[in-house]
């Protein structure tokens, strides 16, 4: 199961914390207007990407992403799932882009030279050698030296899986054109005939010589 591993994750912190509830937006100051912050936890990252699997379709979303109308869909069913907290449809749609970021940045970071996956829980092993290496390239991959990230496999899928997909078929359609233009240049190139229609009740003449009337 794609989501087994977060199920496991979420029963962990369950045991290190009571409440597995994230808390509303929080303010914070440091303009004279206050901004809002979204606090999210792994279980509600979890809903998230549940609700962006469901929604990973051609009818809901395109090459740029998912649609208007998917997004409206996804924002009113998480908070279907969880009336505890309250976010709106922006910080839910950055909260996609940041695990897009931050499983794209594993997804590179663990390619480096002597780092290994952990598939068991689901984070870089390497070298304190090697991780230096890792996070001169990749700064932000130091948040995840000894945190877990188990929504890696879950949106692999929901990525390069896609992204395949899409490729595929935007390389069908361009052949489709392809095709679709060498068959009228066939037909240019074929030469014009012209077809004499002859009208009907009208006599004509029989290689015989004799004459008819055609039906």
């Amino acid at each position: 199961m794609r989501f087994s591993k977060v199920d496991h994750a979420l029963a962990k912190a369950a045991q290190k914390k009571n409440s597995p509830k994230g808390h509303p937006t929080k303010k914070h100051g440091g303009s004279p207007i206050e901004k809002t912050r979204a606090s999210w936890n792994p279980a509600l990252e979890k809903i998230l990407v549940e609700l962006l699997h469901e929604h990973n379709t051609l009818e809901y979303r395109g090459q740029n992403g998912w649609t208007s109308e998917a997004w409206n869909k996804i924002v009113k069913e998480f908070h279907e799932k969880d009336r505890y907290v309250c976010l709106t449809k922006s910080q839910i749609q950055e909260k996609e882009k940041e695990l897009k970021r931050e499983y794209r940045m594993l997804k590179e970071a663990r390619k480096q030279s002597g780092a290994s996956w952990n598939n068991q829980r689901c984070i870089i092993e390497a070298e304190p050698a090697i991780w230096n290496n890792i996070i001169i390239s990749f700064p932000k991959a130091k948040n995840f030296r000894t945190k877990s990230f188990p929504l890696f496999e879950a949106l692999g899928e929901l990525y390069d899986d896609y992204e395949d997909t899409l490729a595929y078929q935007v390389q069908d359609d361009a052949d489709a054109t392809k095709d679709d233009n060498a068959n009228a240049e066939r037909l240019k190139e074929m030469p014009h005939r012209r077809v004499v229609a002859v009208p009907r009740n009208k006599e004509e003449k029989n290689p015989r010589g004799k004459r008819r009337v055609l039906a």
